[in-house]
């Protein structure tokens, strides 16, 4: 298994939209679904869940980190 440099977590609205990295790719999940690409930062990868979320129509005028860890999992 792969080490996630990083993992963070915002809540949107009702949703969450988590932020993984590792050696410069972020990827991004929308409520748990892995979206398709990855992004080369992680703000990148933010506004694409963002993105997700609004296109879906469910989203919040904020959002907001509820967790931010770095991880070193294997």
């Amino acid at each position: 298994m792969k080490t996630v440099q990083m993992e963070r977590i915002f809540q949107v609205g009702q949703h969450a939209i988590q932020v993984f990295g590792n050696k410069g790719r972020w990827v991004v999940a929308v409520d748990g679904v892995l979206l398709r690409g990855w992004h080369s930062s992680p703000a990148g990868a933010w506004a694409a869940g963002v993105a997700e979320v609004e296109r879906l129509g469910l989203s919040s005028p904020t959002a907001e980190p509820v967790q931010a860890m770095a991880a070193g999992r294997k």
